[in-house]
């Protein structure tokens, strides 16, 4: 009798742990992407302004992608130096699918975001819902991003 208590215990032990590991995994992958993502919008703002170029950003249900925008100087048709970019960029900025099964994404404003070389920019905010946690990647006017729950 005592031996099939002990049993009963031991699995209620490794039961809840495995839950309790489950739990944080989950919350620590919608975490764990808002942080990144806001690395990679900071590193496309230190591009944007290292190069003069400007950048569109877009995100839905799947991922988020990186645009370069042809400016005036590059022509009807593209340039050795503009095809030189675009590949860099390319390299630097591949377009990404979201780690997270399900997520749900909000953007304001709405639509593609584009970056331009300015010190200030207007306000951002981004939303992101897993079903379980929603998570909010916020800009300030010098285009810094931070993550709030």
């Amino acid at each position: 009798m005592i031996e099939t208590l002990v049993v009963l215990l031991i699995v209620g032990i490794v039961s809840s742990a495995g839950l309790s590991v489950l739990v944080l995994d989950r919350d620590q992958g919608i975490q764990r992407e808002a942080r990144q993502l806001a690395l990679r919008l900071a590193e496309l703002q230190s591009y944007v302004r290292e190069s003069g170029r400007s950048v569109a950003w877009s995100a839905d249900q799947q991922g988020y992608r990186f645009s370069l925008i042809p400016d005036a100087t590059d022509g009807a048709s593209p340039t050795p130096g503009w095809l030189r970019d675009q590949a860099r960029f390319a390299q630097l900025f591949p377009q990404r699918s979201w780690s997270l099964e399900s997520v749900r994404v909000r953007l304001e404003p709405a639509g593609p975001w584009v970056f331009v070389n300015e010190w200030l920019s207007a306000p951002r905010q981004l939303e992101l819902d897993d079903g379980h946690e929603v998570l909010h990647l916020r800009s300030d006017p010098t285009g810094r991003f931070d993550v709030q729950s």
